[in-house]
């Protein structure tokens, strides 16, 4: 337990980010395509089924009719299932580009793709687990408190003060989150565990949560800075979108806009990700980055 607790005060995020960029400049067109292939495609899908099928969400009655309507929601389910399984292929494709070019070899565009589709069920399959067992604990959380809300306040009450932003109300939600949030942060690495030590399903979610254990801390600041500098570049998309429309300009160009976003927001955060696990079996396990694919290829 000493020796992991020494061995994760030399996590750097400084590496990480470097290296992070490093990946994606020597290998951008296979990145690009990547991510324009699997990201790209459902994002301008999702952006434009969102045009041709308007639904005004201040008014509560066409939100309802929406939301009874299976022309609303199976398609959403559909964008939500590609996108699931798009995000997964993805993150075993840019996994394995890293670590081959981590090892001075030339990462392929078509090898990487057919890996990551030949273990389209277990990533699923992770995926799943992943995030119901987070949706879980949220639910056992969040409501709860809004029972707790109706009982202090009545319901419609609460959700004004909430419209409101009363403090009272908004404060502990975060908190709440929080449970969540630790347990995504114990599993961040589960996919790339599971792609480049060819280990099963649960052995993943194993691995994952002891390499980044003492370490959760400082992969939250990677995530989070990178999260605020998505956020703070979604304006200029934004307003880009917004620009083309004001134009005249067909909504097809917004939704090809916002499929490159989706696209690049979500080669960088794969990317990420796949550095936070070099560098973890780096200073956890001395482990250099360029013998990863000699030991686990």
């Amino acid at each position: 337990m000493a020796d992991d607790r020494a061995s994760a005060r030399n996590f750097e995020i400084s590496s990480v980010v470097s290296r992070t960029f490093e990946l994606i400049s020597k290998n951008i067109p296979l990145y690009a395509g990547l991510s324009l292939v699997l990201l790209g495609i459902p994002g301008f899908g999702s952006r434009w089924w969102q045009f041709e099928n308007p639904t005004d969400f201040t008014n509560d009655d066409a939100v309802f009719q929406a939301a009874i309507s299976p022309l609303f929601w199976l398609p959403m389910l559909v964008i939500f299932v590609v996108s699931m399984v798009a995000t997964a292929i993805l993150q075993a494709a840019l996994t394995r580009a890293a670590v081959t070019s981590l090892s001075d070899n030339e990462p392929d565009f078509g090898q990487c793709l057919a890996l990551g589709l030949s273990l389209i069920p277990q990533l699923v399959g992770i995926f799943l687990i992943n995030w119901i067992a987070i949706l879980v604990i949220w639910l056992g959380l969040l409501v709860p408190y809004g029972f707790l809300l109706d009982q202090l306040y009545g319901w419609e009450v609460a959700q004004a003060m909430m419209a409101f932003g009363d403090w009272k109300v908004i404060l502990p939600i975060p908190f709440l989150l929080l449970p969540g949030l630790f347990l995504w942060l114990c599993w961040c690495v589960v996919v790339p565990a599971f792609v480049q030590e060819r280990i099963g399903v649960i052995e993943a979610f194993r691995r994952s949560w002891a390499l980044t254990r003492h370490v959760r801390f400082r992969i939250f600041l990677v995530l989070l800075a990178l999260g605020l500098v998505i956020w703070l570049l979604s304006f200029p998309v934004n307003i880009a979108a917004a620009a083309t429309l004001a134009i005249g300009a067909s909504p097809l160009m917004v939704a090809l806009i916002s499929g490159a976003f989706s696209a690049l927001t979500g080669m960088v955060t794969v990317v990420m990700l796949a550095s936070i696990y070099v560098e973890l079996r780096e200073v956890k396990e001395n482990i250099a980055p360029e013998t990863l694919e000699t030991i686990f290829g």
